[in-house]
């Protein structure tokens, strides 16, 4: 939790232009989950020099 109060000092916020990953239980990420996550924030203003 602390680094979620850093983060929110520093000006991000989850789901808006911060967002969270997760291993999968084999270890592999969902990278399509993942691209469709920032392309959302994107959309919505929150990327930054992307």
């Amino acid at each position: 939790m602390r680094n979620f109060k850093l983060y929110h000092l520093a000006g991000y916020t989850l789901g808006k232009n911060l967002f969270l990953t997760a291993d999968n239980a084999d270890g592999t990420l969902d990278v399509t989950v993942i691209s469709r996550v920032i392309d959302e924030i994107c959309e919505r203003g929150g990327c930054y020099g992307v």
